[in-house]
């Protein structure tokens, strides 16, 4: 048993994310976006009954972790790049797109579903 998933202290605004899996297998990322990133990152660690994909990602966060493989979160902010404009909902899922069509180039398993 892992216990209770731990995640990176974030800011409570907007941002990207990137979680990286490495284990046994082809190296997998799920990347995300979210207005509030502190919120997403607990509805992960606990996620409602409802709530089917951060019920999945953690299942697969846990599973991977169980199956002594290594998960590293990486976080983009305002703070971090200011003119990205994380803020407006449509900038960030064109960001999300990008990082997730770049990760498909370099042969990553993109575990959005």
């Amino acid at each position: 048993d892992i216990g209770r998933l731990v995640f990176p202290a974030v800011s409570i605004g907007p941002g990207l994310y990137r979680f990286c899996f490495a284990g046994e297998h082809i190296p997998a990322v799920y990347i995300g976006e979210t207005k509030r990133l502190r919120r997403r990152f607990t509805q992960y660690r606990t996620p409602g009954i409802s709530q089917q994909t951060n019920l999945r990602l953690n299942r697969v966060i846990a599973d991977a972790l169980k199956a002594g493989g290594k998960v590293t979160a990486s976080v983009l902010t305002e703070i971090d790049m200011p003119a990205l404009g994380l803020a407006r909902k449509h900038d960030r899922v064109l960001l999300e797109h990008g990082a997730i069509m770049c990760a498909r180039i370099d042969g990553q398993e993109i575990l959005n579903s």
